[in-house]
């Protein structure tokens, strides 16, 4: 992963090219890709990625199989992964059986890092988080944990139901998930946590919880799939095995189920060492954060004071690392407006503050996916009332006619603008995303109605 640029001046970290060079590049370094100190202070030219081609090709792989194993969650996937490379912690709020626990399992399958796993509930004890009392020490009058295997020796942690904790029991975990210690018996023990996910039937409404709630910096609210993509869930599962026939199988019969290779979740198309992972998180810790994405988040924040919602400087500060991550995942070595748009998952604390924020945020980020929604919108109206008039017994076939024709003209315009705006994102290097989704939406509309003129 040496750099191939001639490093000319050196901030102890990152190796710079020659001042008049447009980027910065990433050095030679040792097995596992970080450094002993991170400068304090950041280029602001946009890192050289080209370093780690192949774990950005890695983790470009890992999201993609994410996005087909999971209808619907594009954007869960990008909040775990931004999550776990920023070092942070995410709780996944949402109904029974949204794919919450799914999500968060073959995510961890596809990185090599130690993992610990457990349901929560209202009766869990402080053994069940962070180990059983090690009985040969208590004679000895000290009380410490074995904590192999639990949540203080895990790099990423699951807590299902973490909610369900109980107020001083959420407390225990604070220091492990802020400052990674944990104080066992007489002395303090380093941990190796990276991120710590959670998921919840609903958000939180005691005090202690919502509490316990602002220890993640991400938290999303997940819904049932749409009607629109509910045919690709069933033909997602009705092309496979029932899982839970292999699950019981793989536990009552293991050699057969060995012989056989029978797998209860999907396995990750690769798998992300250490290494890699931590060259990344070390190159993303790195990017910079320009002049002009920050006379946006002073934008961002009057916004959201203006609307009574206010946020911590601690929570500002992290979000600054997962603008950096976000562009990195982007394969960008620098943040852009475009990166923005993390806060909508970052901010709230009820569903109407999330609605809030992700309006504020996308006409601040990305205002040609703001117009292009409208647009689509206002498309939406036309094709809606061109239904309704070929539903209505009421008009004669002329009248229908005129409705849908009328509405054809309207989609057509829609989807000219559109085509302008997709073009002037794609120049502007603005995500398209959105304004393509727009687009497609109105192509499906017009075909449809086409199809009652023709």
């Amino acid at each position: 992963m040496a750099a191939t640029a001639v490093p000319v001046q050196s901030r102890g970290d990152l190796v710079l090219a020659d001042p008049a060079s447009p980027v910065a590049t990433v050095p030679a370094a040792p097995q596992i890709l970080v450094p002993a100190t991170l400068s304090t202070t950041l280029d602001s030219r946009p890192l050289d990625l080209s370093p780690l081609a192949g774990p950005l090709a890695k983790i470009a792989q890992i999201e993609a199989w994410l996005g087909t194993e999971l209808i619907e969650r594009e954007e869960a996937t990008r909040v775990a992964l931004t999550a776990l490379l920023s070092g942070q912690h995410a709780a996944f709020i949402g109904p029974p059986g949204t794919a919450k626990s799914l999500l968060i399992l073959l995510l961890a399958q596809a990185f090599d890092l130690s993992k610990f796993i457990t349901l929560c509930s209202p009766h869990s004890k402080l053994e069940d988080l962070m180990g059983p009392l090690r009985l040969s020490q208590l004679p000895h009058d000290i009380y410490e944990r074995l904590t192999n295997a639990y949540m203080p020796a895990s790099q990423l942690v699951f807590l299902d139901e973490v909610f369900n904790l109980s107020g001083s029991l959420a407390q225990t975990t604070h220091r492990l998930m802020n400052e990674r210690e944990f104080d066992n018996g007489n002395r303090v023990e380093r941990a190796p946590l990276i991120s710590v996910f959670g998921a919840s039937n609903q958000i939180p409404q005691t005090p202690d919880s919502a509490a316990f709630l602002d220890r993640f910096s991400f938290r999303l609210w997940l819904g049932y799939v749409s009607r629109t993509n509910f045919p690709r869930l069933m033909a997602l599962y009705a092309n496979r095995p029932s899982s839970a026939v292999l699950r019981v199988l793989a536990h009552n019969m293991p050699i057969f189920a060995s012989q056989h290779g029978l797998l209860t979740l999907a396995p990750p198309p690769v798998t992300l060492g250490q290494d890699e992972l931590f060259s990344l998180m070390w190159a993303a810790a790195h990017i910079p954060i320009p002049q002009s994405i920050l006379s946006t988040l002073d934008k961002l924040y009057d916004d959201l004071a203006g609307k009574g919602i206010y946020v911590s400087d601690r929570r500002w500060r992290q979000s600054q690392d997962a603008l950096r991550v976000n562009a990195l995942l982007d394969g960008r070595g620098i943040v852009t407006n475009d990166d923005i748009a993390v806060y909508t998952n970052m901010f709230w604390t009820t569903r109407e503050q999330r609605v809030t924020i992700a309006q504020v945020v996308e006409r601040l980020g990305n205002p040609l996916a703001v117009a292009a929604v409208d647009k689509r919108d206002q498309a939406k109206t036309a094709y809606d009332a061109a239904i309704a008039a070929q539903a209505d017994t009421d008009l004669d076939s002329g009248r229908k006619m005129n409705a849908t024709v009328e509405a054809l003209g309207k989609l057509k315009e829609t989807a000219q603008s559109l085509e302008a705006l997709l073009a002037q994102a794609q120049q502007q290097a603005m995500n398209p995303t959105k304004i393509q989704r727009a687009l497609d939406a109105v192509q499906g509309w017009r075909k449809e109605l086409s199809e009652y003129v023709l």
